[in-house]
């Protein structure tokens, strides 16, 4: 053991060494990390290549070296690289108070020494590995070199990018233009984009009737969406009929009546029976800001409520405006950014109590000047698996 080549064992070993060393200088060390910006990152980028391309060149044949270009160390890079990725998605990203994810920077993994020592590892055992197949030049070893420096590439400008990733908040009123956005830390930054809101508007589904337990106050139904279609559902012995719907109502002479005005919730009118016997009809509400929510009891045991409807799509009617004159009228909602010299605009969020009568619109402003070179790198692994599909290789290979 421990004699080269490393096999498995021993590479696997290794890696779990780093991991445990990024942990350790994590807990006892005050220095915190933060990602390099322009033009740092780039000297940084263009450095580590030309490092690699020297120690290629230079000292390929050094056991140590040629250990780093071997398989058996890719797979533990590998291993460990994304296997501390994945907690990400299992641990939240957020402030805690649990003291051992604290101290060991479980919650802000990208920013910790662990995860910088095994992005190092991972990054130059895939550089080795990717110049390693530079010769001879053939079509098999293009496909390979586009698919791994495709991948080299994509991850660490995605990393380095971050120093120079932008992301701020800007809150804009009905009828209002706003020059100035809010970074997390409360920074305000004036910029060279403006947008005055038109209007604010939301597409909702129609709500839906819940049955809650008296005694436990737990949901003991499935939510049954209200429609044109069919207005009747059943819960164990009962059976409930929507006679009327009111998209927009106000409650007038002990009834709702259909009213479209701000604030005006939905509402129901709701026969129950029970064992095919008629038990009550009464009208029911989810409510507004500005009128309280109204439901119904079934028995003892059981209460029937409206939910809140749930928004279908939300957006905001822009005009937007630049410092060199540009003015653009433009819809802006969620998951359909619009992109302006340089920044994508997103529909963020609105008013939560007021819902769809929301004054106010809040846009989140993304500026990621790296983005164009992970495309790049996402390219280049799409020509690499071009050039597989072209070779035909099979399954098995």
């Amino acid at each position: 053991m421990w004699k080269f080549p490393w096999k498995l064992n021993e590479s696997l070993f290794f890696g779990f060494g780093l991991l445990l060393t990024g942990f350790l200088i994590e807990i006892i060390s005050d220095v915190k990390i933060s990602a390099p910006s322009f033009p740092n990152n780039m000297y940084l980028l263009i450095g580590f290549a030309i490092l690699l391309i020297l120690t290629h060149i230079f000292f390929r044949k050094n056991p140590f070296v040629a250990w780093l270009s071997s398989v058996n160390c890719a797979i533990s890079s590998i291993v460990f690289y994304t296997g501390l990725t994945l907690l990400m998605g299992l641990i939240p990203q957020v402030h805690t108070s649990n003291t051992f994810i604290l101290h060991l920077g479980l919650n802000r993994i990208t920013s910790t020494w662990v995860y910088l020592i095994l992005l190092i590892f991972f990054a130059i055992s895939l550089g080795l590995v990717t110049l390693k197949r530079l010769h001879p030049i053939n079509r098999k070893n293009i496909g390979f070199f586009f698919n791994h420096f495709g991948l080299w590439l994509t991850i660490l400008s995605a990393n380095l990018g971050v120093g120079d990733l932008q992301q701020l908040k800007m809150i804009v009123y009905e009828g209002q233009t706003e020059w100035k956005a809010v970074y997390d830390n409360q920074q305000v930054l004036e910029m060279p984009i403006a947008i005055k809101l038109n209007d604010f508007d939301i597409e909702e589904f129609n709500p839906k009737l819940l049955i809650y337990n008296n005694k436990t106050s737990e949901l003991v139904s499935k939510p049954y969406l209200i429609d044109t279609v069919k207005n009747s559902f059943k819960f164990k012995d009962f059976e409930i009929k929507v006679v009327k719907f009111h998209k927009y109502s106000v409650w007038f002479a002990d009834a709702f009546q259909a009213m479209i005005d701000e604030g005006n919730p939905p509402s129901a009118l709701v026969e129950i029976y029970e064992n095919n016997k008629f038990l009550k009809k009464a009208w029911i509400s989810c409510g507004s800001f500005k009128l309280k929510e109204q439901f119904v009891s079934m028995n003892s045991e059981f209460t029937l409520v409206m939910s809140k409807p749930e928004p279908k799509r939300f957006f905001s009617d822009v005009t937007i405006y630049t410092k060199d004159g540009e003015t653009r009228k433009e819809q802006i909602e969620v998951n359909k950014p619009i992109e302006i010299i340089g920044w994508n605009i997103y529909q963020a969020s609105y008013d939560d109590e007021k819902g769809k009568y929301s004054n106010y619109s809040v846009f989140q402003f993304v500026k990621d000047p790296w983005l164009p070179v992970v495309y790049v790198g996402i390219f280049l692994m799409i020509i690499g698996v071009g050039f597989i599909i072209f070779r035909g290789e099979d399954l098995k290979h």
